[in-house]
């Protein structure tokens, strides 16, 4: 018998089998959509926070277990009737349409409030400006007034909110933190609230402004004020509902001087009685600081607004609220005291507290407050008292049980957002905030502006936001000196340094050396602080603008005001008109033109005047009608051209008498200088300069010298840095120091005579190289100097009557030693034929001349030969 096979339904039905897969699936997005919708309504609603709790309960039951028998909590019930229960729902909706809350008059309702000894009647409406008292289905803040002569738990009016409004346990350890300094505080718990029986999970109960927290401060009764918000309220719901953030609508800005001060209760004072009188001079006092009528110590107690605000920078505080800030008028001291509340924890780098006091952003409440030195002085003492670890340690410490105990309470409350953990780094990197800005790296950048007899004169910059009181001065050879006045430097303010001028009184006799000047301190302290701290001087002044106003490179283009030049614009062209000519300030060409001068043109620089031409100058005279430069009242400077595109051509042309162009900052070293500004020299003469290093210096340059003389020149004739070209046909006679002085440079010299140089004939140095032929050297310090680096190839080389005729060394010791090969010498009369340092070389015909002496450099540097460098 043959058994059939059973064929299942799906085997049997392919079609139905696909269509049952197909519906499977799109059940299944269906439920993905519908349960994403869910969640986001779940969470607009608050219903999410409740879930998250019964999940937490399930899978923590020991956690569960210990909050609900291990730790005890108040419990307190709301009882509202229906109809009144409707009322602040409404309240709500109304505030959810306009953004914000805006309590009405007949908002309140009436309710009953009870715990497990009172039951009492109250009156009750919804609390709190911002959405995140009621923008959750389930959980509202509600602001409490008792009725009657009744109190709960001592308390008249109070509030009941969600602890995340209050930011959990942080606002607990505020009040804390303000009650161990002797601060006013509000009452403040954690409880449990039931509405109309339904459980709504932990709230956080915080008292409000009235005679009985005064009480309980054990102070006497007295007027409570502060700024009333109404105005900002309603000027922010105005610009949330028609999207016009103006000024005119959005009162942000300026609703602290437009809101009125208002008291506490102040329908309870009777006109004409003490309570009313106090009133009265509570409101006078906060609008006199308003209008800067009175100090901060007029008008505060400031040792408690001190306190206040070091604390509040402790904790991070993100937000100082003028609105929600109340005073209460002391009636023995007749001062305002603080009282506080919302503190708003965060990094201090957020905020404003000690490091930015008179930004632009700040509240002028706070701005007012730090104009007042008494206030920031007891500031300051505060925050260095906060900063320290013991002070967090002790206020933790001292209330460790009670701490525990609301910690534990909002971490494992019956509705509470289990996200919330508390975290002390908050603290402890404030507190490193405060130490940092209280013990400044350095404080701030002293300058040596001026000496003269019996006064210095610096200039202080301050680095840091706290201002800078300076103590005085001392160096190696002034124990100290004190300012002619007390000085107070300010904070900083944005990103530039402000530099304030210091003057101090010294002893007339003292020496202003080198040693004095170098070894300057400057003590100071930050102001508020006892400690003296100390930073160098700088030795030379912070911004001296007028070295550069004077200085020509700097000055615009002005050779349009010369009347003897003639402009061709198409052709870029500048010609000087033959004749003599006066040159009483300093004439500037820009790039992109060239300059041309003929025979007869005289230009005589007086009053300190020279010629800056960034252009190539094309300077040819005859011989008969040289173009003559000279100065012609004895100040008259030279001549610098930079970085002219195309090369100058100087022919029959006279330099003589001239100075040095701007001799302060020494970055030029020559009376006639060529930067970068390729240049033919031929038949010119440079005669008799006054000044400089060098009657002419040619530097990152391609040149050519020929048929040129230099005489009597003043130090060095010729300098070359980095150069390459060749001097031909050339004659130096009379040079101070050195006639041909060459740096980094390549250069061939042919048929020249030196004659009477007051040190080097020709020196060679930093890597230069020089080939020569038909050289006569007559009458020198030194007449042949090759020294790091550098080579000297010559033939045909005659000197006479010199005192050394070669010296060959080391000087940097960046470089390596020097080094000569000469050919066909002739040498007479000369003191020292050759000084040759170890490891030089020097060839004379073939013949290698031994290295044996030491320390050549110093020998020709004027210890025995030569002169000392200028």
């Amino acid at each position: 018998m043959k058994i059939k096979r059973k064929r299942f339904f799906w085997i049997r039905a392919p079609r139905r089998r696909g269509l049952v897969i197909m519906g499977l699936t799109g059940g299944m997005i269906m439920l993905s959509i519908l349960s994403f919708y869910a969640g986001i309504k779940m969470h607009q609603s608050g219903e999410v926070r409740h879930l998250r709790s019964r999940l937490i309960q399930a899978f923590h039951p020991f956690d569960w277990f210990r909050f609900h028998f291990g730790t005890e909590k108040e419990k307190i019930v709301l009882d509202i009737k229906q109809e009144d229960f409707q009322r602040i729902a409404y309240q709500r909706e109304r505030a959810l349409v306009n953004g914000l809350h805006f309590p009405q008059p007949g908002d309140w309702v009436q309710a009953s409030i009870r715990n497990e000894q009172d039951s009492m009647p109250i009156k009750i409406r919804l609390k709190g400006t911002n959405s995140a008292h009621w923008k959750y289905k389930r959980k509202w803040s509600y602001s409490i007034r008792v009725r009657g002569e009744n109190t709960f738990r001592g308390m008249k009016r109070f509030t009941l909110q969600d602890p995340s409004t209050r930011h959990f346990i942080y606002e607990w350890l505020f009040m804390e933190a303000l009650k161990r300094e002797g601060l006013l505080v509000s009452r403040f718990e954690f409880l449990n609230l039931t509405v109309n029986g339904d459980d709504h999970g932990v709230y956080a109960l915080e008292e409000h402004y009235d005679r009985r927290l005064i009480e309980n401060n054990a102070l006497r009764e007295g007027a409570i004020v502060g700024f009333n918000k109404d105005l900002a309220v309603l000027s922010w719901m105005r610009a949330l509902q028609t999207s016009d953030f103006s000024p005119s609508t959005f009162m942000e800005g300026d609703d602290f001087w437009a809101s009125s001060v208002e008291g506490s209760q102040i329908d309870s004072h009777v006109r004409g009685s003490a309570e009313f009188a106090q009133f009265q001079k509570a409101v006078t006092l906060l609008e006199s600081f308003r209008r800067s009528e009175k100090s901060a110590s007029e008008v505060f107690d400031i040792d408690q607004m001190a306190k206040l605000m070091a604390i509040r920078a402790l904790f991070g505080s993100l937000t100082f609220d003028w609105r929600n800030m109340k005073f209460y008028f002391n009636p023995v001291t007749a001062r305002l005291q603080p009282v506080d509340q919302e503190v708003r924890p965060g990094q201090l780098e957020d905020n404003w507290w000690l490091n930015d006091a008179n930004a632009e952003r700040h509240n002028d409440l706070i701005r007012f407050l730090f104009r007042d030195p008494n206030f920031y002085l007891r500031y300051i003492s505060e925050l260095k008292k906060v900063s320290d670890p013991l002070f967090l340690e002790n206020l933790l410490e001292t209330r460790k049980t009670e701490f525990e105990r609301n910690l534990r309470i909002l971490y494992f409350g019956h509705w509470e957002n289990h996200d919330f953990r508390f975290s002390r780094e908050i603290f402890t990197q404030n507190q490193k905030r405060i130490r940092s800005v209280l013990n400044p790296i350095k404080g701030g950048h002293a300058y040596l502006e001026f000496l003269e007899k019996g006064k210095v004169r610096l200039v202080f910059g301050n680095l840091q936001p706290l201002p800078v009181k300076i103590v005085g001065i001392s160096s190696h050879s002034l124990l100290e000196a004190f300012p002619n006045k007390e000085t107070l430097i300010a904070g900083r303010e944005g990103e530039m340094l402000r530099y304030e001028p210091i003057e101090f009184e010294i002893p007339d006799d003292l020496d202003f050396s080198d040693e004095f000047v170098t070894s300057l301190i400057l003590q100071y302290r930050i102001w508020g602080l006892p400690e003296i701290r100390e930073l160098k001087v700088f030795p030379w002044g912070f911004f001296q603008d007028k070295t550069v106003r004077q200085d020509p490179r700097f000055g615009q283009p002005n050779f349009r005001e010369f009347d003897f030049l003639t402009v061709d614009q198409e052709k870029m062209e500048i010609f000087i008109t033959p004749g003599d000519w006066t040159i009483s300030k300093s004439l500037i060409i820009p790039p992109g033109y060239s300059v041309f001068a003929g025979g007869g043109v005289s230009l005589r620089l007086t009053e300190s005047a020279l010629i800056l031409s960034y252009s190539p100058l094309n300077l040819i005279g005859q011989e008969s009608h040289p173009v003559r430069i000279e100065a012609a009242d004895g100040v008259g400077m030279g001549i610098i051209v930079l970085g002219a595109q195309s090369r100058s051509q100087l022919k029959n042309v006279i330099f003589e008498g001239l100075s040095l162009p701007i001799p302060e900052d020494g970055g030029l070293t020559g009376v006639v200088t060529f930067y970068e500004s390729d240049v033919t020299i031929e038949k010119c003469l440079f005669r008799r300069n006054r000044d400089g290093d060098d009657i002419l210096n040619i530097i990152r340059s391609d040149f050519e010298i020929i048929d040129s003389t230099f005489s009597d020149t003043y130090a060095d004739a010729l300098d070359l840095d980095f150069c390459t070209g060749r001097i031909l046909n050339s004659h130096f006679r009379g040079a101070e120091n050195d006639a041909i002085d060459t740096s980094g440079s390549t250069v061939t010299v042919e048929d020249i005579v030196i004659e009477r140089a007051g040190d080097k004939g020709i020196s060679v140095g930093e890597g230069s190289r020089l080939d020569g032929r038909r050289i006569l050297i007559k009458e020198a310090e030194v007449a042949v100097s090759s020294k790091d680096s550098s080579t000297i190839r010559g033939e045909m080389v005659t000197i006479e009557n010199s005192r050394v005729g070669f010296a060959i060394f080391q000087k940097k010791s960046e470089f390596g030693p020097g080094r000569a090969e000469i050919k066909d010498l002739n040498m007479g009369n000369i003191y020292r034929p050759y000084l040759v340092e170890e490891n030089s070389f020097l060839s004379i015909d073939g013949r290698t001349v031994p290295g044996t002496e030491r320390k050549v450099g110093d020998m020709v540097y004027g210890q025995v030969y030569g002169r000392a460098s200028k």
